[in-house]
């Protein structure tokens, strides 16, 4: 019998049926590997992408994590991707959106353009 099992009682004095077998083992069925992102969405990973190998091989090398992510909001990349290694990657752009235009603010009223510095 397994570890920790009672074992079944024996067969009474003069009893001629055999033992019952024992039971069978307590397992957990196998249910197999889980699929893996790749299987179920047709897609990679964020950690597979290609366009993020740059990024996943300096944390690889050891660069902080922020100094990463930094070099991609330069090259207008989302770094969130590096908080979600496992997640799908998405197909299409992996682009932050532009900025905004900046206003063209102007600081003098037409008058004092006019009337130009006192400094000649």
């Amino acid at each position: 019998p397994p570890p920790g099992s009672i074992p079944p009682p024996p067969p009474p004095p003069g009893s001629s049926l055999p033992p019952p077998p024992p039971p069978p083992p307590a397992s957990v069925p196998d249910l197999g590997e889980a699929p893996s992102v790749d299987s179920v969405g047709g897609g990679m990973t964020n950690k597979t992408d290609p366009r993020y190998a740059t990024y996943f091989k300096m944390l690889g090398f050891g660069v902080p994590v922020t100094s990463v992510k930094q070099k991609m909001i330069i090259e207008g990349v989302d770094p969130s991707v590096l908080d979600y290694p496992d997640a799908p990657s998405s197909g299409g752009s992996s682009a932050l959106p532009p900025p905004p235009a900046k206003e063209n603010i102007d600081y003098y009223t037409d008058e004092e353009e006019e009337a130009g510095d006192d400094w000649d």
